[in-house]
């Protein structure tokens, strides 16, 4: 069977490639595919590329960022993923509630780095901060001077 993924590498200070953010695709086209939900894209993806392939051919010693929706990180979904291995990326449209933090907290405990997507600075966010590994801006989405 075949399966699609975009592997968008990460990289560090000197250009070394440290991680891949893995991103679900459907087909050759190389774009979010409309009229999928980010929960099938997601559950999806893991299904895919770490039940039935090794993950380690895909993306080898390197970490994993895997954008994980609200509710597939509030069920638990992320508990059998290899905390080594995967990154949770918490999504922009995410809520910032009590219920999320509490899920954030748990999975920092098991091990899970976790990292917050497209970030812009809230209150609701500020208790996140001390949970969080990585912190991922939009540059295009501010001016310079900013």
């Amino acid at each position: 069977m075949y399966s699609f993924v975009a592997k968008q590498p990460i990289l560090n200070a000197a250009k070394e490639t440290v991680a891949y953010e893995l991103l679900f695709r459907n087909g050759l086209n190389n774009s979010f595919p409309k009229g999928i939900s980010s929960e099938a894209a997601t559950t999806s993806l893991i299904s895919e590329q770490f039940l039935d392939n090794s993950i380690n051919k895909l993306v080898g010693n390197c970490l994993c960022f895997i954008n994980f929706p609200y509710s597939l990180i509030v069920e638990n979904l992320v508990d059998f993923l290899p905390v080594d291995k995967v990154v949770i990326e918490i999504l922009e449209d995410c809520t910032p509630n009590e219920k999320l933090l509490e899920s954030i907290k748990s999975l920092k405990a098991k091990g899970f780095k976790i990292a917050l997507d497209d970030f812009t600075m809230e209150d609701e966010w500020i208790p996140f901060l001390p949970y969080t590994d990585i912190i991922k801006f939009d540059f295009k989405a501010y001016p310079l001077e900013k």
